[in-house]
């Protein structure tokens, strides 16, 4: 683990890459003792340093381990503190680190959603999910914008999110977001097919509480219609 640790630290996006890639196959294709190797070491806080302030490939095979130790009890420990003060809190990262640090843990997020209704249950009992909310409320960065809602769509496409993501604000913020005619048009039209494929789901209304949030989405798509 400190050959990992060096290669995580280097110089290069190319080494830090390949060390990201290395923790991976070692998560993969080693045993609960190779989990507990990178439990045990500093190699979690590296990651999410790839991860924030990686180039597009060394983030992403940053993303990738710690998606992997989603995968195991261990790594949950790791990946959810309990603590939002400790460094590693995701939501505290998220607050702290530049608007491309800030979407690239959004991202993780929907990694981390896809991986099992469990984990899922955890990002959204740790109440992470709020960090899309502020965002699409924030709507002063069209660019940052339209990347949240390209990761909402990717979100509506996990089986096992209907449930959890119709406890939140989430529909009703894309209802809000439809609506607003001083919103830009692409934003507006993406926010529909998010919601359409959301409550194209069969099992939507068993979930939703408020009926009222499915009866004013159809109503938001209409005004979109109308003002494109």
């Amino acid at each position: 683990m400190s050959f990992v640790q060096v290669g995580l630290q280097a110089g290069s996006h190319v080494v830090r890459c390949l060390a990201c890639k290395a923790v991976s196959r070692l998560l993969e294709n080693g045993s609960g003792n190779s989990v507990q190797l990178v439990v045990g070491s500093e190699v979690y806080t590296l990651l999410l340093d790839c991860l924030i302030d990686g180039n597009e490939e060394e983030s992403a095979a940053a993303m990738d381990a710690i998606k992997g130790l989603a995968c195991s009890p261990q790594g949950m420990t790791l990946l959810f503190p309990g603590d939002i003060k400790n460094s590693t809190d995701l939501r505290c990262l998220a607050t702290k680190c530049s608007p491309l640090g800030r979407v690239r843990v959004l991202a993780l997020l929907v990694k981390l959603f896809s991986v099992s209704s469990s984990v899922a249950s955890m990002v959204y009992n740790s109440n992470l999910l709020s960090l899309l909310e502020s965002e699409l409320t924030n709507r002063t960065d069209v660019l940052i914008s339209l990347t949240v809602l390209e990761l909402l769509y990717e979100l509506a496409e996990i089986k096992h999110a209907t449930e959890l993501l119709s406890k939140t604000n989430l529909i009703k913020l894309l209802c809000s977001l439809i609506s607003d005619i001083t919103t830009d048009t692409i934003l507006r039209s993406r926010a529909m097919l998010i919601s359409g494929r959301l409550l194209s789901k069969e099992n939507i209304a068993m979930f939703i509480d408020d009926i009222s949030k499915i009866r004013s989405t159809p109503k938001a798509i209409k005004f979109l219609l109308l003002h494109l």
